[in-house]
């Protein structure tokens, strides 16, 4: 069983030199110590993201292994062209998808350690709170703000595992 996870957010992150450490640090807020793979670029980016996991409080389930870990998640950009006019009003879940500049699809397995998936719900909240974006789960039909998506990840965690998620990673010895 696997889960996607669509982050609807705005601005450039092609461009944003910035945003994967302000990703990087929503995500410590959360709980969860990520590193990316040296060579990670989103502009090019498209695939398996390979990540050194730590877990601590307040990540969700954590009575699972805390690092670190080597673990990662499935990770696909697609981006569109700006809004052409400016928003009025007030910037609801609906808005945001509809002037989104680009969807970041985190795709979940049970078949992955239970690190890798509590990383990436997280992972997928702090982008798009980092990016003032929106988390959709389609197969539910759920759409979450970036604390909504925090507040829901426990039970779709545990809807992931149950399934059967492998339960610990190896111990991260590195980049290859």
């Amino acid at each position: 069983m696997s889960h996607d996870l669509l982050v609807y957010g705005g601005g450039d992150p092609r461009a944003d030199v910035t945003l994967a450490q302000r990703w990087l640090a929503a995500a410590r807020r959360a709980g969860v110590e990520l590193e990316l793979h040296p060579r990670f670029e989103v502009a090019t980016h498209g695939g398996y993201l390979p990540l050194r996991i730590e877990l601590s409080p307040p990540a969700p389930c954590v009575d699972a292994p805390r690092g670190p870990l080597r673990g990662g998640f499935e990770l696909f950009f697609e981006f569109f062209d700006p809004p052409t006019t400016e928003a009025d009003g007030e910037l609801t879940p609906q808005r945001i998808v509809e002037r989104a500049t680009f969807c970041a699809v985190v795709q979940i397995s049970g078949s992955f350690g239970q690190g890798s998936c509590i990383a990436a719900v997280v992972a997928a909240a702090a982008l798009a709170e980092t990016t003032s974006g929106v988390v959709l789960e389609e197969e539910q039909g759920r759409r979450w703000t970036p604390s909504e998506a925090l507040q829901a990840a426990e039970p779709l965690l545990q809807e992931i595992l149950d399934v059967g998620a492998r339960p610990l990673e190896g111990v991260f010895e590195g980049w290859t």
